[in-house]
């Protein structure tokens, strides 16, 4: 707060050295300095800017950007201070300005912020797959996400994808104890349903060629119940449990007799479509 202090002081003075000095004088005087270097110390930068604000601004990355927000932040304090404070109309009216410019850009950024976390978040998605009946193992956290990792390696060895993933974790909670499950010989949990694995790969065309390659999976004996899709969207997610949700309200009004053909969810992602199990074509 201090620091910030300084800087509308510094605004302050310079405001009014701009108010006392000849047009001309100060336009020569602005001409010169703006000549010089981009971070110059010229205390008559625009929207008033004294050299000490102006440069850890200009100079902040974009990783900074949290410290940015709240140096305007504090900035904004500041000067709502001073324009209380101060009697000359010509300097409220400049800082009153300079508050309206400091909001609008931490409006912007916000959006920015927004804007470029979405986009890396979909950037990664779409680089991403997820693997449905893996096997989890059992041990240590560790053991378990290393077995996952070789489990992965294992299908690129057979599918021929010659890559190696950026990361692999599981999706969910953990899983129980040991004890509470059936380990079998191999030292696999048995469980109904295994948590969803996920795969980041360096790039997209990895994953175009392992989503390609999926469905040989289904020739190979020890992986033949393992699946492979994208990885979906927010919106993907929530239309697909919606759509489950509907299924299963109509399996449940379906008469006995027809039980033996339920009603399944069919289709590309984002595409589904809920029809009876005996209408998907036989390939």
């Amino acid at each position: 707060m201090d620091q910030s202090n300084s800087s509308i002081s510094h605004l302050i003075q310079g405001i009014k050295r701009r108010n006392s000095t000849p047009s001309s004088q100060l336009y020569e005087h602005q001409s010169v300095k703006r000549a010089n270097t981009r971070y110059n110390k010229d205390p008559y930068r625009p929207f008033g800017a004294g050299p000490g604000l102006y440069d850890q601004v200009t100079n902040q990355s974009p990783v900074d950007l949290k410290k940015f927000l709240d140096k305007l932040c504090d900035i904004e304090k500041s000067t709502q201070h001073f324009i209380d404070t101060t009697t000359d109309q010509g300097t409220k009216l400049a800082l009153q300005n300079l508050m309206a410019i400091s909001q609008s850009c931490g409006m912007m950024l916000n959006n920015t912020k927004s804007i470029c976390e979405d986009a890396i978040h979909d950037e990664k998605r779409q680089r991403s797959v997820v693997i449905l009946n893996m096997p989890e193992a059992t041990g240590t956290a560790t053991q378990r996400a290393e077995f996952d990792r070789k489990s992965v390696l294992e299908i690129f060895d057979k599918l021929d994808i010659e890559a190696l993933p950026v990361a692999t974790f599981r999706m969910g909670k953990a899983p129980m104890q040991p004890s509470d499950n059936h380990v079998n010989e191999v030292g696999l949990v048995a469980k109904a349903r295994p948590r969803l694995l996920k795969v980041e790969m360096h790039g997209r065309g990895i994953t175009k060629e392992l989503l390609s390659k999926r469905f040989y999976l289904a020739k190979i004996p020890n992986m033949k119940n393992i699946q492979i899709r994208e990885s979906w969207t927010r919106e993907q997610r929530e239309l697909r449990a919606q759509m489950i949700n509907e299924k299963n309200e109509k399996n449940r009004k379906l008469n006995e007799p027809d039980k033996e053909d339920p009603y399944v969810l069919y289709g590309p992602a984002g595409k589904w479509k809920i029809i009876r199990k005996s209408s998907i074509r036989k390939h």
